[in-house]
């Protein structure tokens, strides 16, 4: 059998970068150890949708409304749980799937506008190994639907940039794309989606008529996938709706402050820059290049860049301007990105660009090689077997492959030798963390609920209210969990059951109640709590203890 040709093979197939984003990223993203302070928001607006079945109105645990973003994000994750049940996997994994078909409409566009297999496969490449994109897919919050819906209003966008007349098809799809972008995260897909037709009218290239991009039944459907929302939310609720949206969306956004502004302009540069490396940097001579032989450019291949790069400066613009800057903020122009700095890395590929990319996938392979040998002794320290073996199977594939990839000097696989570890480090960076931060301190606490059977009791949390939204997930959604402040006196006296924590513990009269400890928290991660835990024992300021205290009847 010749591995070399299979691997190749691998190598040059989207499905296969797909099916390793998926593999690699899923134990991350599902263990909902790390979670988004926005995240709270959504699981808990889905949780309270699913057991009141009022599915038009977000609300919180306290029945307060939650108009700040639109509806769609809510009704993933309340799908996923009436689908799958409430748990920590329901709440993500609508979001790591998602990833995928960005993934896939990338592959899409590149293909599209490039015709070249391998700038399409090299997009596809290059996006999976994009920190914005892995950590996007292990977020439960709009970002990645928004991404999806804006990367698909894209797709449509680029087949009428390709056409010299735009066919239905493309322009169902660019008006249903920003149409759900829009009913996932509001006025950016409007602005973006009038910015794009505004360019499809005004470009020295190819300018289209008007008429030519209206597509009445997809604008009338568009519209009411668009609106429909907030038009029912207005009639329910009237000028609080649309006072707390247009606050989020508009006022409570722009910042006036001239340092706050070069603050996020430096930001902004960075997280462009550190998003893209080293791509960028490598595309950037082909792009000086491109410039100076500008002229010979193609209509088509003339509008792809000046979009691109107008998607990329408004973005840059907006986020700038803000009242703080979010590199998220960017993560819906960067498939276009990507797909032009694959074309300029395909285009200008060279020996020097070459040796460099081989040089530093070397030096990544070999730094996850070090990683899972210093991370045999934590896993047999802390009895790990089954992440242990895990490990050591990684380490020879990718030992394994390393070998067979070495011989191998084609375009796509001297890439591919750099982003295939990059990818599987977050697999590996799951198993280092496993040991010492799982189970999380929500798991345990329902756990310790489910033992006592108190899972469907009324319980008053003092501690931070991500916490709290975990512990509904982990109790599936029976446990009604509220987050009073702790400074008010007396807070617990009417209290039957409440959990507090070791540094922060409220007024109560502990003659009334049995206290008990269920749960720990690691408060301080250092590198040597993972790779010496012998060493580094844990001590009072490491941890924090979670108490239940339960009125004595």
């Amino acid at each position: 059998m010749d591995y070399k040709l299979i691997l190749h093979r691998l190598f040059k197939s989207p499905f296969f970068w797909i099916a390793l984003f998926i593999v690699c990223v899923a134990p991350f993203s599902l263990s909902y150890e790390f979670i988004h302070m926005d995240e709270m928001y959504y699981s808990d607006a889905a949780i309270t949708m699913t057991k009141t079945h009022d599915y038009f109105t977000p609300r919180l645990p306290d029945g307060e409304t939650r108009f700040l973003k639109p509806i769609l994000t809510y009704w993933l994750i309340a799908g996923s749980y009436a689908l799958l049940g409430i748990n920590a996997i329901s709440t993500r994994l609508p979001f790591l799937l998602l990833g995928a078909v960005l993934l896939y409409l990338t592959y899409r566009i590149a293909r599209r506008i490039s015709h070249n297999n391998n700038v399409s496969i090299l997009s596809v490449m290059l996006l999976a190994g994009n920190p914005m994109v892995i950590q996007s897919a292990s977020r439960a919050i709009p970002d990645m639907p928004q991404t999806v819906f804006f990367t698909l209003g894209a797709l449509g966008l680029t087949g009428i940039v390709a056409s010299e007349k735009p066919n239905k098809k493309d322009t169902w799809t660019f008006y249903l794309g920003f149409a759900l972008a829009f009913a996932t995260k509001g006025l950016p897909a409007a602005f973006f989606f009038g910015l794009s037709v505004l360019f499809l009218l005004l470009n020295p290239w190819r300018k289209y008529k008007l008429t030519d991009l209206i597509n009445w039944p997809a604008a009338f459907v568009s519209l009411i996938i668009a609106l429909w929302w907030f038009v029912l939310m207005y009639y329910l609720h009237g000028q609080l709706f649309l006072d707390s949206f247009l606050t989020d969306q508009v006022s409570g956004r722009v910042s006036e402050q001239n340092i706050r502004v070069f603050k996020n302009f430096l930001l902004a540069i960075i997280s462009i820059a550190g998003y893209f490396f080293p791509w960028l940097f490598m595309a950037l001579p082909a792009i000086r290049r491109n410039y100076l032989s500008y002229t010979k450019f193609s209509a088509e291949r003339k509008m792809f860049f000046a979009l691109t790069l107008l998607w990329t400066l408004t973005m840059f613009i907006l986020g700038t301007f803000t009242v703080k800057f979010y590199d998220r903020y960017f993560f819906p122009v960067m498939p276009l990105l990507t797909v032009l700095i694959a074309k300029f890395l395909i285009q200008y590929y060279s020996k020097r660009k070459k040796r460099i990319i081989e040089i530093l996938s070397y030096v990544f392979i070999g730094i996850l090689g070090m990683l899972i040998l210093l991370n045999i002794y934590p896993m047999i320290y802390h009895r790990d077997f089954a992440g242990l073996l895990l490990t050591i199977v990684l380490g020879l594939l990718i030992i394994f492959v390393a070998i067979l990839l070495h011989r191998n000097k084609t375009k796509m696989v001297t890439f591919g030798k750099m982003v295939f570890p990059v990818i599987l480090s977050y697999l590996l960076g799951y198993f280092m963390i496993k040991p010492i931060a799982l189970p999380t301190q929500a798991r345990q606490i329902a756990d310790y609920l489910r033992k006592e059977k108190l899972e469907n009791s009324e319980i008053r949390f003092y501690d931070r209210t991500t916490v709290a939204a975990k512990i509904r997930i982990e109790t599936h959604g029976k446990t009604k969990i509220t987050t009073p402040p702790l400074d008010k006196e007396g807070a617990s006296e009417n209290s039957d059951i409440f959990i507090y924590n070791s540094s922060q513990k409220p007024n109560f009269d502990e003659d009334l109640y049995s206290i008990a400890p269920i749960a720990r928290e690691k408060t301080q991660f250092l590198v040597s709590d993972i790779l010496f835990p012998d060493k580094t024992p844990d001590t009072p300021d490491k941890i924090k203890t979670f108490y239940l205290a339960k009125r004595i009847k």
